[in-house]
Formats: structure tokens, sequence, C-alpha cells
């Protein structure tokens, strides 16, 4: 299962559990106790708690170099946060083909720039 197709099945169980949550208020007459506990049964089986509890944050990095080879800037995607960040090396690099680090370290604080993809 891709990491879009977890996000989506985490968003439907997370439905399912907000209408438990509805339904658990309503009488309880039979067609809504029968409901509610086949929704919770279907929450509670193994796999759909595996879903919810899964962590998609695993790390995707790109880097882009000048033509000397010194890594310019970084870019870390783990979930939904995207972070840059630019190396040492490249703060303390001059010529053309290297970012201006004047400019680079007002965009990009010491800790990066970390951007929330869903916020």
């Amino acid at each position: 299962m891709s990491d879009v197709e977890v996000h989506a099945h985490q968003a439907t169980l997370q439905l399912l559990n907000e209408v438990l949550t509805y339904l658990r208020k309503l009488p309880a007459v039979p067609a809504t106790y029968h409901v509610a506990k086949t929704i919770e049964a279907h929450l509670l089986d193994a796999r759909n708690a595996k879903v919810m509890t899964a962590d998609l944050r695993e790390e995707i990095r790109a880097s882009c170099y000048s033509p000397a080879g010194i890594e310019l800037l970084r870019a870390v995607l783990k979930g939904d946060e995207l972070n840059l960040i630019v190396p040492e090396q490249a703060k303390n690099a001059t010529g053309p083909h290297h970012l201006d680090p004047g400019v680079m370290s007002t965009l990009l604080s010491d800790g990066g720039l970390t951007l929330n993809l869903r916020g």
C-alpha cells in the first residue's frame, strides 16, 4: 500500500471513529447498536489498527551541487514536512556558481526552513 493509500485509509478510519462516537450518543435502539458494534469491530481489527498507527515519516533526500561539487542546498522530505538546509560548506563558499551566503542565511535560519505540506 502506498503512502497516499495509507493516508486515505487513515482518514477513512478516522471518519468511522467519528461516526462511532456519534452513534454512541444516539438512543440505544437495535439498529444503531448493531451498526456501532460493526464499526467498532472494524476499527479494532489488527490490520486497521496497524494502518492507524503507521508512521509514514520515511525520509526522502535530495541535494543540488555547484559545478565544483559543493553541496549548495539539501532538501529532506519527512512525512508532510520539507526541510531545506544550506550546508556549512555552502555558507562559506564564494564565486559565481555559489549561493550568496548573506541571502541564504536570511532565508534559511541555522535549523533550515521547514514547510508543512499538509497545513
